[in-house]
């Protein structure tokens, strides 16, 4: 998901992040600038706005060389790119990673995390960055279309894990091409498939 790709800037940077207790008072965290996700604390200025600042650097970047939409295996290209460059401690990424091996990271719902968020300030006050949801699936077919063998490793269910299954009926579906399948998938969740959603689908499914 876009969340987890925004929270995984915090460590290479490291932005101050605490465990604590679940059952606390929100209201008195708030007050003290803090914010909770579960039982995860996150200062507010030092690391969610420091996140927010290199999320908003690389759009620059970005908007200075491009004003074509782009897909969200770009974005998280250049954004691994600008951690390689400018963290202390860029092996601690998934972004940083991905862009030094040139692997590619896609997230169904970009608008649905803080660098979605984030992208409001270019948009309505800059140069836009766009990225395009229908570049995402004709690249992962792409993919899966040339490669010999392939894999994916999914971090979460439901919509992240729908997204990239679905490159099989693109191709024999839409695009008519007797071709699709994973040979390979690492799934990272705690969906459990007796309920028949995809997030929690086994493989065969």
């Amino acid at each position: 998901t876009g969340a987890n790709l925004y929270h995984d800037l915090h460590r290479p940077y490291e932005f101050p992040m605490k465990q604590g207790e679940v059952f606390v008072d929100d209201a008195e965290l708030n007050e003290q600038g803090i914010s909770r996700i579960y039982d995860v604390y996150i200062e507010d200025s030092k690391t969610l706005m420091a996140t927010d600042q290199v999320v908003l650097e690389t759009a620059k970047e970005i908007a200075n060389k491009t004003s074509e939409s782009i897909s969200t295996a770009e974005f998280h290209n250049y954004l691994g790119k600008n951690v390689l460059k400018t963290a202390k401690h860029p092996e601690k990424s998934i972004l940083a990673t991905a862009a030094k091996l040139n692997v590619p990271i896609y997230t169904s719902s970009p608008g649905d995390s803080s660098i979605g968020v984030n992208l409001v300030t270019p948009h309505l006050f800059g140069k836009k960055v766009i990225t395009d949801p229908i570049k995402d699936i004709i690249e992962t077919t792409a993919i899966v279309m040339n490669s010999k063998k392939n894999g994916a490793i999914e971090i979460g269910g439901g919509s992240p894990k729908n997204f990239y299954m679905q490159t099989q009926p693109t191709l024999w579906q839409i695009l008519r091409i007797k071709k699709g399948g994973h040979d390979y998938f690492v799934q990272l969740t705690t969906d459990s498939p007796q309920w028949g959603g995809l997030s929690g689908a086994t493989p065969q499914e």
